[in-house]
């Protein structure tokens, strides 16, 4: 029997040659040319005259690459193990040494496609060679090495190409990491049957809205997702072109299996590491379903039930673990003449012939869709200092691991955090570490994990339970905006299960309720405890501007630098020479390096990654996203190294370090933190600490210009944020400067201005609020701008009477590059203000907002204020409430004005010495007219079903309060709460636009 994988992938790449296989951000890969790249690999490793069964490494994270090169390697008759360069190195390094790996790819010795005319002459593989080595969690605390051969690949593939009903035309989504099997499912049910493969940004694979966005975008059929995600996402969400679900890898709640399944296919697949990829399936019937069934055995595949374990034979079993006689002893077995391999799943025959999973016989089990041993987490937090014996639990919803550890004394719970990243993926890392003085044992002396469960929460953690009533109304606050209660006042919010955009919501919450809930310190990491005891009027937004001024001046060590600086001998200006560039993979930062290639530039990119081949990646990601296309020639331009700009030596090696400043002749410092609730200790290392050591870069080795990216926030968050803000004015008249964001900068700022030029040349580049593109209306990641409308159509409503009160700047970010490019090559050091010309008043937004198709009524300001004290508001609500903090009483609008997006009301911004620059040569900020800000509005709600709540407020909700009438009467409908409640406690205080006409009907037959 011969394997015949890479035949019938070369079947469907005659016949789909130039339908798209794989779609990354690389841009797309026909059948014809993944087959040609992968022939050439395998034409290449053939040449190497390999031993048999050689396993190769693939360096390589998720992108067509990496699936020609597997293709590659089987094209040669070789087995492959996933080496991506984000596995944590201790892990890389095991894999390497237990596999004997010696033959590395990635993509630097990657061959040019095999030529159209060349012969296909692939290696003819037995159905018991070698295919690939997975390592999953090991029971004995190291990673186990899985032998999986050839024979049973086809097997799986063909199966679930028919269950799927997957074929030409149509588009799978690559959603599983490749250092699973299951990812072979993704790779293979696609190019054996003609379908095309899409690799999403793996930021878009962690963010539920970007992900549903993406779905839609590119018209996904097909995708394999983790049961947890289900639970997190809608199907009234996702897009129409959605065909099938996959799932698999751990149960998921019935509920959640039924409401997907009455919208598409959804399939339930099984099958451990150990018996290739998935030996059964099962479509998930949307009225029938109430537990997990695994389906029936694939043909070739044998399943028996012994004592309650399931054992699975057949072709698909594989040869075993690697350099574990022992284990494979215990779990590879012999029955009847038949190797069955002991999967350690529990489960029961129903009476209708089905195969229920009752879960593990052992402790391994799955997280968020990850295989998860806990025996490997204990082994590697018992080899942190002074740690005697560890244990782990999964909880109950929420589903986290808790680490339980004994120690001498105290434990520094971030070194232990370091060395367990250093050593384990991501999504084995435990959510907390608490130390007990004992683990509770069984009567054999065992770890008892069943009494571990079983204490209460705060009891594990052994954190006292609130007793002030700071501490009482700060916790109940946190429970309501979590979700949950199991936590005590030793949290910190991200600890107890909280995140950034939940302390939007927080704030306004805490705001209702008169409690300071501090979102500054709150971000920062403080617990309960801390933030009670902060004095609740000793505010931190504000900063006194001359104390900033002090802590940045230079000290004389620091002078002597600069004079020695100035001393340095003129060098020629030459065009050629290569520049530096901070914050490409960032809206603004990556059209500079486009800009900076377009015009023939030799760019050198800084981008946060594990190594250089990440970081390189990071940034053509980023380009892709922005449709930022380049040629081969530019291409070759770009160079990318991993680093740190908030590191004294920007995280490069000495050598990398001294070799770049010898040879840069510029720095475009666009790298920067927008964070509206942090605190400047919180944002220095990113904002102020990087500006310091990109100035020290400068001033070593040759001459180097400056050109910083700074913003108008210098001015409006401060004290003098109105009249005309001229770009003569070096913030000396500044007293007060406002929230940690504008702290951060206003110090680099100062500090950069106080630089002699004869030292270094700086440009200052203050910009105002940045928007979308004026093409594609693409806009940051975190647009303020979208972030209000959306919030601002949730809520249906604004305040009356401020259309033309309050103004928000309008910024192009395309323009905002443009400008920056141009005045580095055409103006003379100095300051420069980059911002638009014509504010957008708040009517003329809320105009664009209805046009949109969310009209927006207008209530006075006591429905306004009424709203806020007792409407139930979500994250995007909360922030838009926030950017409308100027309609607030003055003391509420002091606390809220760092999340003010109508900062520069009543300012005018000077641009006349970037004017006359920027117009002689045709860059002009586009006018913020009807067209722009609809363009910006229909990227905004691209794909986004507002979640229409109308709210009833009073004592029993009864519908009377004047906001409640005012929001039914716009709405066309007085609702009763009695017949709306169903609907009120299922939405958590609002009733969604599509339950209204249930709600009307209802109403109309009682009365």
């Amino acid at each position: 029997m011969k394997y015949d994988f890479i035949q019938k992938f070369i079947q469907t790449a005659a016949v789909h040659a130039q339908s798209p296989a794989v779609e990354d951000t690389q841009g797309i890969t026909t059948y014809d040319l993944l087959l040609r790249r992968a022939a050439a690999i395998g034409e290449d490793l053939k040449s190497r005259h390999l031993p048999p069964e050689t396993v190769v490494g693939l360096c390589f994270e998720k992108s067509a690459d990496y699936i020609a090169a597997l293709i590659g390697t089987w094209y040669a008759g070789l087995a492959f193990a996933p080496l991506p360069p984000s596995l944590p190195a201790a892990r890389r390094d095991f894999i390497v040494r237990d596999a004997d790996i010696r033959v590395f790819l990635d993509t630097q010795n990657m061959p040019g496609p095999l030529a159209p005319d060349m012969p296909l002459a692939p290696v003819q593989i037995a159905a018991g060679t070698l295919a690939y080595i997975m390592h999953t969690s090991g029971s004995t605390g190291t990673p186990k090495g899985v032998m999986v051969e050839h024979r049973g690949i086809c097997n799986v593939l063909d199966a679930q190409i028919k269950a799927f009903a997957i074929g030409p035309q149509k588009r799978s989504l690559f959603y599983l990491s490749i250092s699973f099997d299951a990812s072979l499912s993704d790779i293979g049910t696609a190019l054996l049957s003609g379908t095309a493969l899409v690799i999403a940004p793996e930021d878009t694979l962690r963010d539920g809205a970007k992900l549903t966005q993406f779905l839609r975008s590119q018209r996904i059929t097909h995708c394999d997702m983790p049961p947890s995600l289900l639970r997190t996402l809608s199907p009234a969400d996702m897009p129409p072109s959605l065909e099938t679900i996959i799932i698999g890898g751990e149960a998921c709640p019935p509920d959640a299996v039924r409401a997907w399944a009455k919208n598409m296919r959804v399939i339930n697949v099984y099958g451990p590491t150990e018996t290739t990829i998935c030996t059964s399936l099962c479509t998930c019937d949307a009225e029938t379903w109430q537990r997990p069934l695994i389906g029936t055995a694939f043909d070739g595949v044998t399943y028996r039930v012994i004592e309650d374990e399931l054992y699975i034979g057949g072709r698909q079993t594989a040869r075993g673990y690697l350099n574990l006689p022992e284990l494979n002893a215990r779990k590879f077995v012999m029955i009847e003449g038949e190797k069955f391999y002991r999967s350690g799943d529990r489960v029961r025959q129903t009476a209708d012939g089905h195969i229920e999973f009752l879960g593990r016989i052992d402790r391994q089990f799955k997280l968020r869709g990850q295989l998860v041993e806990p025996d490997e987490i204990e082994t590697q937090l018992e080899c942190c200092a002074g740690i005697r014996k560890a244990a782990v639990i999964k909880t109950a919803e929420p589903a986290r691991l808790i680490a339980y550890v004994t120690a001498e004394n105290a434990i520094n719970i971030d070194k232990i955090m370091a060395r367990l990243a250093a050593h384990l993926p991501a999504w084995m890392l435990p959510a907390q570490v608490i130390r007990l003085q004992n683990l509770p044992q069984t009567v054999t002396g065992k770890t008892d994990y069943a009494a571990l469960a079983a204490i209460p929460i705060d009891a594990r953690a052994q954190n006292a339970a609130p007793r002030s009533m700071a501490e009482k109304a700060l916790w109940q606050l946190w429970r309501n905006v979590i979700g949950h209660d199991r936590f005590g006042i030793d949290h910190s919010f991200y600890t107890a299960g909280g995140d950034s955009l939940g302390i939007i919501r927080l704030t306004l919450d805490a705001a209702r309720a008169r409690i300071d809930a501090r979102p500054a310190e709150t971000a920062q990491g403080k617990t309960i405890r801390d933030i009670a005891a902060l004095n609740a009027a000793d505010h931190a937004f504000a900063q006194s501007a001359d104390d900033i001024r002090a802590s940045v001046a230079f000290d004389a060590a620091q002078m002597d630098v600069l004079r020695r600086a100035a001393a340095r001998p003129v060098v020629d200006e030459n065009a050629a020479a290569p520049v530096l560039l901070t914050g490409a993979t960032g809206c603004l930062g990556s059209r500079v390096l486009h800009g900076l290639l377009m015009a023939g530039k030799t760019v050198y990119c800084i981008v946060r990654a594990e190594n250089d081949i990440a970081a390189r990646k990071r940034v053509l990601q980023t380009l892709a996203k922005y449709t930022l296309h380049m040629t081969a020639e530019t291409s070759a331009h770009l160079h990318v190294v991993a680093g740190d700009v908030s590191d004294p030596r920007l995280g490069l090696s000495d050598t990398t370090y001294d070799l770049l400043s010898s040879q840069i002749s510029a720095i475009y410092h666009c790298a920067a933190t927008v964070n509206m609730l942090a605190d400047s200790a919180a944002l220095a290392p990113a904002n102020f600490d990087a500006v310091r050591y990109i100035l020290d870069f400068a001033l070593a080795g040759r001459r180097k210009d400056i050109h910083a990216a700074s913003t108008l926030s210098v001015f409006v968050s401060t004290d003098q944020n109105t009249g005309t803000l001229y770009e003569t004015d070096r913030l000396h008249n500044v007293q007060q400067v406002y929230g940690g964001y504008a702290q951060t900068k206003f110090a680099a700022e100062c500090m950069t201005l106080n630089v002699p030029e004869e030292s270094c040349r700086i440009w200052h580049y203050r910009f105002g609020l940045l928007t979308g593109d004026t093409q594609s209306g693409a806009a940051p990641d975190r647009d303020f701008l979208a972030m209000f409308g959306r919030g601002i159509a949730a809520l249906g409503v604004m305040p009356d009477g401020f259309d033309d009160q309050l103004h928000v700047d309008i910024t192009p970010v395309d323009y905002a590059a443009r400008a920056m490019v141009h005045l580095a090559s055409a103006a003379p050091a100095g300051i420069y203000h980059i911002a638009g010309k014509t504010p957008l008043s708040l009517g003329r937004f809320a105009d664009a907002i209805a046009r949109a198709g969310y009209p927006l009524a207008r209530i006075d300001a006591e429905a306004w204020q009424d709203m806020l004290q007792n409407r139930p508001m979500d994250t995007q609500e909360s922030a838009a409430a926030l950017g409308l903090c100027r309609v607030l009483p003055a003391a509420d609008y002091a606390r809220h004005r760092i999340m003010d997006l109508f900062q520069a009301s009543g300012a005018l911004f000077d641009t006349r010495q970037a004017d006359r620059y920027l117009i002689p040569a045709g860059i002009e900020c586009p006018d913020a007219d009807d067209a722009l800000i609809d363009l910006y509005m229909r990227s905004v709600f691209d794909g986004y079903q507002k979640p229409l709540k109308i709210c009833l407020f009073g004592p029993e909700s009864t519908g009377k309060s004047t906001m409640a009438k005012k929001l039914a009467d716009y709405y066309g409908t007085n609702f009763c709460a009695e017949y709306a409640k169903e609907h009120i406690e299922k939405n958590k205080g609002g009733i969604h636009a599509q339950d209204i006409p249930a709600i009307a009907a209802k109403q109309r037959r009682i009365e």
